[in-house]
């Protein structure tokens, strides 16, 4: 019972942040627009500052154009020796970056950042730099990490008695210290986010905390108090009158109460959120009520309406999985269609050709019987040629029709077999009548896991073979400072050598400003995999070594273990 509590909180703090999230991108486009049209008017200080703001704006809408307004910030920020516009540029790329899951490069942006606002005396940026760098930590799983950044953030946000950056530090704190199992210490943070975020009036916060509250009290099996946070969190949604979450915490409740096997109330709140989502379109949350109601139905031993609920469950799931699927296999297959047609197009060009070569041959033909018998040789022998490439050619379309479909069999099959696996462990946990969460179960959920990073990296695989096929890789080469960069990507295998007691150092022959010109992206993917080799293969109490020295005119990067 635990556990099923446990996932359903998670995927309730999603579809929370994901209904902010909406709202906070609507307003941004609304911004952005409005900084698009002041940034043609505008010079110096002013012009660096919409050029920061811009990349802000972006940041949870396109992650490259956040980059490329940042960037531009910063140089502009340089140039005008604008301190604030520094920092806040280096801090926004850093968040680009996280976004687009690239911790290595926004964590050195957080670094510098950090670096820059503490040679300002900026006690602001200090903060928010600090906090940068925590959520990387916690990205990593790196927990400890991420309270002492946490904690050193409170600092000067104490200092400047900002109350949204202290509410935000312990929402981060409380979330860090949830995810340690240290339930006291979460609660206390919670409890402080609450209080400041009442302070302020913020309605979208104090709904997220509510759910945050719950999901607490759930895993602590509280339910009665998981129970009166998602009540509270109702009436601070209907304040902003955002149906999406309304029909989640609806949804949560009854789901509380059918653990608690009040039937009566469990169907009354899931009929409840139920007419919300149907209302507004949230075909992922009408999904997961009929899945209630299923339940529901089965312990009041009304077999007929459980299978009944369960049917419109399963159908809304195919419905989700096929609206996915189908959009990225139309598009591959739309691709595939145009490359086709292009080659048919040139291939009966073609012989359209070479059949306007053997009409003017037939007509100069018959001047002189002579020509005509030349003629008609030469016609036997360019058919016969014409045959053999119109056959090769067909050959190759077949071969070409034949590969293709394979190869969107392959997607179909692999996109599926992982989301399968995730689903069947899904069900696992939501049966499992424990009180607490058992080693097996956490197994299943780390196979869970284990498969939706798998169906991630094929999807990566899919792009980039579409990008090789169209002959579209192309290396960005950066200037990059060597030992920085190396420690930094050595920093993040430093909790999983810790795991299993492996010393891993980085040594360096070279100094600091020595740089070298690569695609960071393309060079970190093997450095990431020479490193993870060597943590497989390498025993307890052993050692790795990555090491840089110059050999000649060549830098030379090593990666030893014993």
């Amino acid at each position: 019972m635990k556990r099923s509590l446990i996932l359903v909180s998670w995927v309730s703090m999603l579809c929370v942040y994901a209904n902010v999230l909406l709202a906070e991108t609507a307003q941004s486009k609304r911004s952005i627009d409005s900084l698009k049209d002041s940034l043609g008017i505008s010079s110096g200080i002013h012009r660096a500052e919409i050029l920061v703001q811009l990349s802000w704006q972006y940041r949870n809408i396109d992650s490259d154009s956040a980059l490329h307004f940042g960037e531009k910030a910063y140089e502009l920020s340089k140039e005008l020796n604008y301190e604030s516009g520094i920092i806040k540029s280096l801090n926004f790329q850093g968040i680009a970056y996280r976004n687009k899951s690239d911790y290595s490069n926004a964590f050195k942006f957080f670094v510098e950042a950090l670096k820059s606002a503490e040679e300002a005396q900026n006690l602001e940026q200090i903060g928010y730099s600090n906090i940068n760098i925590g959520n990387v930590y916690i990205y990593q799983t790196n927990y400890n990490g991420a309270l002492e950044y946490f904690e050193k953030a409170l600092v000067p946000a104490k200092q400047l008695n900002d109350q949204s950056m202290l509410a935000y530090i312990h929402l981060n704190l409380g979330r860090t210290y949830s995810r340690m199992d240290a339930y006291d210490e979460a609660e206390t943070n919670y409890l402080k986010t609450r209080a400041l975020r009442r302070t302020l009036e913020d309605i979208e916060g104090l709904v997220t905390i509510a759910v945050d509250l719950a999901e607490l009290s759930m895993r602590k099996g509280d339910l009665d108090r998981s129970l009166n946070y998602f009540h509270e969190s109702i009436g601070e949604i209907k304040k902003i009158k955002n149906k999406g979450a309304l029909a989640f915490s609806l949804h949560n409740i009854a789901v509380i109460h059918r653990q608690k096997e009040n039937l009566d109330s469990a169907e009354y709140y899931a009929i409840k959120s139920l007419e919300v989502a149907k209302a507004n379109d949230l075909k992922n949350d009408v999904r997961k009520i009929h899945e209630n109601l299923s339940v529901i139905a089965e312990k009041r031993g009304d077999y007929e309406k459980a299978l009944f609920f369960f049917k419109l469950n399963q159908e809304n799931e195919d419905s989700i999985f096929n609206e996915r699927t189908t959009r990225t296999i139309e598009g591959l297959k739309s691709q595939y269609e145009a490359e086709k047609k292009e080659v048919e197009t040139l291939f009966l060009r073609e012989i359209v050709e070479r059949q306007q070569i053997i009409i003017i041959l037939a007509a100069a033909a018959s001047i002189l019987l002579f020509i005509i018998a030349i003629i008609i040789y030469t016609r036997a022998v360019e058919r016969r040629r014409l045959n053999l490439q119109i056959s090769a050619q067909a050959q190759k379309l077949e071969e070409l029709d034949f590969a293709k479909s394979r190869f969107f069999a392959n997607i179909s099959h692999d996109l599926r077999s992982p989301l399968s696996l995730i689903l069947g462990n899904y069900e696992q946990i939501k049966h499992d009548d424990e009180s607490y969460l058992t080693n097996e179960a956490k197994q299943s959920l780390d196979i869970a896991n284990k498969n939706a990073q798998r169906l991630l990296f094929l999807t990566d695989e899919i792009n980039e073979l579409t990008k090789l096929e169209e002959g579209e890789i192309k290396l960005k080469l950066q200037d990059v400072p060597v030992n920085t960069y190396l420690t930094s990507l050595v920093s993040m295998f430093a909790s999983a050598a810790e795991y299993k007691s492996i010393n891993l150092d980085f040594e360096s022959s070279l100094d600091d400003n020595h740089a070298i010109s690569i695609d960071p992206n393309q060079f970190e993917k093997i450095i990431f995999n020479l490193i993870t080799n060597a943590l497989k293969h390498t025993h307890q109490g052993d050692s790795i070594l990555v090491k840089a020295a110059t050999q000649g005119q060549n830098l030379h990067i090593s990666i030893t273990d014993t």
